[in-house]
Formats: structure tokens, sequence, C-alpha cells
């Protein structure tokens, strides 16, 4: 009886890093960033928003190419969303992290389904009832954050509600907390993250760049 073949397995990114050599995978996370970056350029051409963009979301094959799971990929560029009501949304989330805390933040357990996703989203987007492509910009520079660092964004702010009054006021993750980023990443997740949309980089500007800093890092 002939073999079947099924095609490549997939792998949610974590659970992908934790097959592999360690050394191996931080040489390559630039390479799947940067193909994560190619698909999100490629749909924002098409006029379509992913709309929740973290690191679950991301599946790599067994021939080490990324590409988006769970996603919101069908929705066109300007996702109409339910009206959000920051301070009822507030006190929800607070009555949530009030309760006894069973989130494991350890590195590579770094989603776990009890973590909102208000860590990735956009500021404009807490009171906002659009999502562009600009969101996606700053949703790709937290996961950036995650898939270098194996932690959630803000892990070391313990509630959800802390963390989107942190970063309604201004807050981001800080350079010092995250010495594994390379300084010229750092930068273009720094621009990716501006309070000011329309002052982030395009996604097709993001790919241009993550490029350019894994060409001179390919000859070593």
């Amino acid at each position: 009886m002939p073999e079947i073949d099924f095609g490549p397995a997939f792998y949610p990114i974590f659970s992908y890093f934790r097959r592999f050599d360690w050394c191996d995978i931080e040489s390559r996370k630039l390479d799947f960033i940067t193909q994560v970056a190619s698909e999100l350029e490629h749909m924002h051409k098409r006029s379509v928003v992913h709309g929740d963009l973290k690191g679950r979301n991301i599946l790599i094959n067994d021939k080490g190419s990324a590409l988006f799971g769970q996603s919101r990929i069908p929705e066109r560029l300007k996702i109409h969303l339910k009206k959000i009501n920051l301070a009822s949304q507030l006190a929800l989330l607070q009555a949530q992290s009030d309760a006894p805390n069973k989130t494991d933040e350890s590195a590579y357990n770094a989603n776990p389904a009890t973590t909102a996703d208000w860590r990735w989203i956009a500021p404009e987007c807490f009171t906002s009832s659009l999502k562009g492509p600009q969101s996606d910009v700053y949703s790709f520079a937290m996961t950036v954050l995650e898939i270098y660092s194996g932690q959630i964004p803000f892990w070391n702010i313990k509630s959800d509600p802390a963390v989107i009054m942190f970063v309604a006021k201004g807050g981001r993750p800080q350079r010092q907390d995250h010495p594994e980023i390379p300084s010229d990443l750092w930068a273009l997740l720094e621009k990716c993250w501006d309070a000011e949309p329309s002052s982030r980089p395009t996604m097709a500007r993001v790919h241009e760049l993550l490029r350019s800093m894994a060409a001179p890092r390919a000859r070593l």
C-alpha cells in the first residue's frame, strides 16, 4: 500500500521552539519574524487586517516556514468592532484579576488561555470601534517581543487592568528588561509602538527593515 503524504506538520511557534536545539532557534528568530512581517504586508496590500496577532496565532511547519493559525484574516481592513466601554471593561478585568492567579508565565508557556489579548492590542483600540493596519503593526511588535523573550508582553505587570492603564498613559516595554533583543531591532519595535498610529511604519517598511537586518547576519 503506497504511503500517504499528508504534507508538512505544523506546530504552534512555542511548541516548535521546544522541539529543536535552543541555539539554532535563537539564530533563526529573525527569520521567523521576517516571514510573519511578509505575510502581514501581503494581507495589508489586499486591504485585509489580521486584528488578532500574537505568538499563539503563529504556526511553524517542519520545514521552518511561518504562517498564521487562528486569526481574523477574512475580516476587511478597518474592522468594525463592538464599541468598547473602557471603564466597564476595566472593572470586569479587575474582578477577574482578583481571582486566584493560575497563570504560568514561564518561558515558552507564554500564552495561557487565561491571558487576555490586551497586552498585544494597540492603545487606540482600547476605546475605538475600528482596527486597521497600524494596529497590526503595534501588535506585530509586541509579538516580536514575545518571541524573543519567551514571555508575554508586560510579564512583570500581573493584572490586565494595570497593563491597560500603563499603556494608555504612554507606557511601553522597557529596554533594560529585554537585553536579548538586538539594538537595531529594538529601535524598530519602538517605532511600531508609537502612540500616534500614523507615525508607525507600514508593514511594507517593517518587512524591508527586517530584511536589511537579516542580510549581514546571514553572512556571518
